[in-house]
């Protein structure tokens, strides 16, 4: 697991708590559940990426040479249901677990492809090349921004909530029902 608090003493407690229990070992974390982890004590900055298992996604799928690109959507686009697949797009491209690997990368640190993500995840059962080139674009995306990183810390001050939601009216061009989002930062970082 991991533990997290500004006082040490509370740490401890907790970590004791624990090995009265259960085999406990404690480390500085590095790595978890897939998130890398970097701390900056002078500035008290915590970064949070995933660029190892993006670099290996992008290399899976043979994107390690694209042409860099500045958003993960078109927003020109709009991505309709399709009554069959298209047989050329599972052969050139492995759509389901394209999606699947985007899908662990924007839960785990990469907020900014979230709603490109889950607006191709819609269509995993009904594809077709479109949609396809939509999950190639995220790829390109990431392989463009790989280097980015979450933020949290950096002040002293009192805990700074922030949330921001939006929707659209009806832009589903399927069953005309409307799509919405929202993100909550903590600290001026990405929790939810």
């Amino acid at each position: 697991g991991l533990c997290c608090c500004p006082d040490e003493h509370r740490i401890d407690y907790v970590l004791c708590t624990i090995h009265d229990f259960f085999e406990t070992k404690v480390t500085d974390p590095a790595l978890y559940v897939g998130l890398q982890i970097e701390r900056d004590p002078g500035s008290r900055l915590i970064y949070i990426h995933q660029r190892p298992y993006l670099k290996r996604i992008i290399h899976k799928y043979d994107f390690s040479d694209c042409s860099p690109i500045s958003t993960p959507a078109d927003c020109n686009l709009a991505l309709r249901s399709s009554d069959s697949t298209d047989s050329d797009s599972i052969s050139i491209f492995s759509f389901v677990n394209g999606v699947g690997n985007l899908q662990f990368a924007s839960t785990g640190s990469r907020p900014d492809v979230t709603y490109s993500v889950s607006n191709v995840a819609r269509f995993k059962s009904r594809f077709t090349n479109a949609h396809c080139n939509a999950v190639k674009r995220i790829f390109w995306y990431l392989r463009s921004t790989v280097d980015t990183k979450l933020v949290y810390g950096g002040t002293t001050s009192s805990t700074i909530l922030t949330a921001h939601a939006d929707a659209d009216y009806a832009a589903d061009l399927d069953d005309r029902k409307s799509l919405s989002g929202y993100i909550v930062f903590l600290h001026g970082g990405p929790i939810s």
